[in-house]
Parts: structure tokens; sequence; C-alpha cells
């Protein structure tokens, strides 16, 4: 009875022993599902912040946007020349010379096919002894952008048009002085910096030179450079050289077959852009 007794106890022992196994597993295993469930929540909360945050942000970025783009946009050149009045006048009317503090002030004209239309006519065609500053059609466009553009007017006496030109340029100070020239057109103005002032030969300039050939524009330039003699006036630090854009301002002398030429450079970059070989 003793021995049997032991093995009674022995396995009651056992059975406790596996129970208490079973449960004390269970629990950990709930501990552990328990802690993982609370660790989870933080991350979640964290993603949808994020999410919030990047929603924000996009949002903002949208409704910025329009505000930069109205900041960036330029007013449009307003010229202080009423072209459409004068080209209800007349048509042939594309630009306006001005030279300040110099009193040469004018249209400037351009027709179609007469050449010499404007020699002895005013701004309404009508006969004028003054005739009108005007450029060539065959030679030059009407929109500045050729390497050199002529404009021809008359030295009259009573100073109109291009009639105190060489009086004005053939002085070294008020070469110096009026040294700005400005083209007013419809949509913009050029500005034109003066570089020289000199009596030249009679010859047809855009006809003798082929202005859209380098080496052409590079020979009528040196003739510029190399003049001498009373009534020559030159500025040697403006730099001219192919691709820059030359105004020509062409006028007779008093009593001679000669002319007297004063020429300018563009001066604004944004116009001045190379001029491919032809």
């Amino acid at each position: 009875m003793p021995k049997k007794r032991w093995i009674i106890v022995a396995v009651l022992l056992l059975a406790a022993g596996i129970c208490a196994g079973v449960a004390i597993s269970q629990m950990s295993g709930a501990s552990t599902r328990k802690l993982a469930s609370y660790s989870d929540i933080p991350e979640e909360e964290e993603t949808e912040d994020a999410e919030e945050e990047a929603e924000e942000t996009a949002q903002t970025s949208v409704e910025e946007e329009p505000e930069t783009v109205e900041e960036t946009e330029e007013e449009d050149y307003e010229s202080p020349i009423d072209f459409a009045s004068l080209q209800e006048i007349n048509e042939d009317v594309y630009a306006w010379i001005d030279i300040p503090g110099a009193e040469i002030s004018y249209p400037v004209l351009q027709h179609p096919t007469d050449e010499e239309y404007y020699l002895k006519r005013d701004i309404e065609g009508n006969y004028d002894s003054n005739g009108s500053i005007f450029s060539q059609a065959s030679y030059n466009t009407n929109d500045m952008t050729d390497p050199v553009t002529v404009f021809y007017g008359h030295n009259m006496k009573s100073g109109a048009m291009f009639g105190n030109l060489e009086e004005t340029y053939s002085d070294a100070e008020k070469f110096a002085e009026y040294n700005e020239i400005v083209i007013y057109m419809p949509e913009e103005e050029l500005h034109y910096q003066v570089f020289a002032a000199v009596p030249y030969s009679n010859i047809h300039i855009l006809d003798y030179y082929n202005m859209s050939n380098e080496n052409r524009f590079e020979t009528f330039i040196s003739t510029i450079w190399s003049a001498r003699g009373f009534g020559v006036n030159l500025d040697e630090s403006v730099d001219v050289s192919w691709g820059d854009r030359i105004i020509v301002l062409s006028t007779c002398q008093s009593g001679s077959t000669t002319r007297y030429l004063v020429l300018a450079k563009l001066i604004d970059d944004d116009m001045n852009d190379d001029i491919d070989d032809q």
C-alpha cells in the first residue's frame, strides 16, 4: 500500500505541474499580444499625421503658385508717341527719332516703292521743301533689324530736319553731350550710343556696301574709324563689330557735294542679336 500511495501522489504532482505550465504559457502569450497591440497604436497615429501634413503642404503649394505667376508678369510697353494717330494720317510712319536736348525729334517714314518720295513731302504727302526724315524700302526694312539702317534728312538753314546735325556733332563738347539717340516704335523703343560724326563721300552707302556681308560691314566701319579732319569726332571707347546694329543719320553738307554722317550703335542687349551671314 505505501508503494501505490507514492505512485498516486507522483502522478498527481506531475498533472498539477503540467496544468501550471499551460496556464503560464497562455498568460505569457496574452501579455505579448497585448503589448504588441499597444505598440502598433503610435505607429498608426504617426502615419495619419504625416499624410495630413503632406496634403496640407501640397494644397499650400497649389494655392501659392498663381501669386508667383502674377508677380513675374511684365507690363506691356506703352510708347510715348501716339502712333495710332500718326498712322491714321499716313501709314508709312513706322518710327520716331529723338535726340534728347538736340532739338531733333521727328517721325520716320518709308514709302514702299518710291525711294525719294519724302525728299520733298511732309507727313501728309504734301509738297514741302523741308521734306521728312525717311529710309528707303529697297535697302532697309521698317523693323530696325538690319545691320545698318540709314535715315535721310535735309540740311535746312532753318534748322529743321537735320539742319543742325553737322553744327551739333562737329563740336567735340556737343558730340559728347548728345551721345544718345532714341528710336521709338509702336511696341518698343531702341537706344543707340553715338560713336562717330564724320564728313563722308556722297556715295550711296547701302548700295556700295553690302552690309549683310561681314567683310563689307567691317570695311565700311574701318573707313569711319580712319576719318580725320575738320568736323570729325570719334568715340573710340565704343566697340563696334559684326553683329552690332548701327544707325546712320545722313545729310548734305552746305556748299559741298559731300555728306555728313552721324553713326550710333544699338546698346539694348535684348535687341542686339547676332546677324547671320548671307
